[in-house]
């Protein structure tokens, strides 16, 4: 914990209060985008685009997860 609280409130207020709402909103923002674009343009129907973009999720998924788990063993090395 830091040493002073007053700081530490503002470092919640401005990081984790408000800077994180931001990121999550970004990176919704193609599929609000895409949504808006399939039912204002298109037919609403489940396109070739939209398995491309399906796969590359899962494989994104697939690789975080990867990741949390490469990182979950680093970090419990050091107690062992």
């Amino acid at each position: 914990m830091m040493a002073n609280p007053y700081i530490f409130n503002l470092f919640n207020l401005v990081f984790v209060s408000f800077y994180q709402n931001i990121l999550l909103l970004l990176i919704v923002t193609p599929s609000i985008v895409a949504n808006r674009a399939s039912t204002t343009c298109g037919t609403g129907e489940f396109n070739t685009l939209d398995i491309i973009a399906t796969f590359c999720f899962i494989i994104s998924v697939f690789l975080e997860t990867v990741a949390d788990d490469q990182q979950y063993n680093f970090q419990t090395q050091k107690y062992v």
